[in-house]
């Protein structure tokens, strides 16, 4: 009893610690948005993230929010954005089933892993689909309706870009949902180099028996990567003040909720961002007032962050 109690201890004074101390934004380079990066090493990559989702048991939490913004804004669909290897969506799938919200859930990328999508629609035993050809999130195709959905995606968008996606969601009256799990904490941001070198060590037979040979030949390029691709996406990771200012000028006929879940695992907390349309009944007259805003919105936002 007094090993669990220290050990609850320790736990608290790392996240406070964690808390107190944050990093400054800087948008630095990540392997995953590079088109050059081999394919084999894109999947390696997404792999890991998603299952680093599952064991992480995050799900439950994620799903939690969104659920309650689905029947809030009563979606019919979800729109994934860079879903990446769909691991996090077949995850939700589930979620949103048990918690009475199912809808169509599809999933999408800028660089789509086909196999990985079929894969989580056969798990899913069809609940999930896919789109096949590429999705920018930034220029998402106007015949793709629904609730938009970014999990662990959001920090690899600047700040003038994810101002974007804010007001293309609020300009079209879409339900959107953003989960990071990732911060600036100064021990979360120094300590996911090695977190990421284990969990590769884990993930190795999963690796080999996915991949064979060719996993084993990439798999330490593939592990430098993620380890360099995991402190960099701390490091530029949201706050929740600073996308509190991004949704500022969205506010006309827009609720927007903000928080952060924390985890079983400890100093991993996920912060998230949900925005649904009011009721008309409830909507200001002047809707258009804060997207005739949003152009001085970007400016500042490139100001705070322009180093």
């Amino acid at each position: 009893m007094a090993t669990l109690r220290q050990l609850r201890r320790l736990r608290w004074m790392l996240a406070q610690a964690n808390r107190r101390v944050v990093l400054p934004r800087l948008h630095g380079f990540e392997f995953t948005d590079q088109a050059w990066v081999p394919g084999i090493v894109r999947a390696i990559l997404t792999d890991a993230i998603g299952q680093g989702f599952v064991k992480g048991r995050v799900g439950t939490l994620m799903g939690q929010v969104l659920a309650s913004l689905v029947r809030e804004s009563r979606a019919q669909s979800i729109l994934e954005l860079a879903a990446g290897s769909a691991e996090a969506s077949v995850e939700l799938v589930n979620e949103l089933e048990r918690r009475g919200a199912a809808v169509n859930y599809v999933v999408s990328d800028k660089y789509p892993d086909l196999l990985a999508f079929r894969r989580a629609s056969e798990i899913t035993k069809g609940r999930v689909t896919c789109i096949g050809k590429p999705v920018d999130a930034l220029d998402i195709p106007g015949n793709l309706q629904g609730l938009r959905l970014l999990v662990v995606s959001f920090h690899h968008f600047r700040p003038e870009q994810a101002v974007l996606i804010l007001r293309a969601a609020y300009e079209g009256g879409f339900p959107i949902a953003i989960f990071e799990p990732t911060d600036r904490g100064l021990l979360r941001t120094l300590t996911v180099g090695p977190l990421v070198v284990l969990q590769m060590l884990i993930l190795l037979p999963r690796i080999l028996k996915a991949h064979s040979w060719r996993g084993a030949l990439w798999f330490l390029p593939a592990t430098f990567a993620l380890a360099w691709d995991g402190f960099v996406s701390c490091l530029r990771s949201y706050t929740l003040r600073e996308l509190k200012l991004m949704t500022r000028t969205f506010s006309d006929g827009y609720h927007w909720h903000r928080g952060i879940l924390p985890t079983a695992i400890p100093g991993i907390r996920i912060t998230y961002l949900a925005g649904a349309a009011r009721p008309m009944s409830a909507q200001p007259a002047n809707r258009t007032r804060a997207a005739a805003e949003c152009a001085r919105e970007i400016s500042l936002v490139e100001k705070l962050w322009s180093w």
